[in-house]
């Protein structure tokens, strides 16, 4: 059975995560709620410890001893804390707004390159 993880958010990370939700509002006129789906993609950008083994476990329908933790899940967690630095350096040098989240199918894309036993 995967080891749990446990992880500790820092409260930094959530304020990200409110800066988009503020940046969405406030700047841009949004006028309609957030969904799931965009949540998601913030978290996963802000909090990949987390939510990368989460999201795995549930896109692929995962239990028992083939859940897979934040351990199995390390290029990923890896690559997406990356990602957030090239994507925050890249807002500031355009002057833009908080980056945006990763979609589903960066996921998939990498959940397929890092654990393609999952797709066999």
């Amino acid at each position: 059975m995967a080891e749990r993880t446990d992880v500790a958010v820092k409260k930094t990370r959530l304020v990200e995560i409110a800066k988009w939700i503020d940046y969405q509002y406030d700047v841009l006129g949004r006028t309609t709620g957030i969904s799931d789906g965009e949540m998601i993609t913030q978290v996963l950008l802000h909090v990949p410890e987390a939510a990368v083994p989460a999201f795995i476990n549930k896109e692929h329908r995962l239990s028992g001893e083939a859940r897979v933790s934040a351990d199995d899940c390390g290029p990923i967690i890896g690559w997406l804390q990356d990602e957030k630095k090239k994507r925050k350096r890249e807002a500031r040098e355009q002057g833009g707004g908080p980056p945006a989240g990763v979609s589903r199918e960066t996921m998939r894309g990498l959940v397929a390159q890092h654990l393609p036993h999952l797709y066999s």
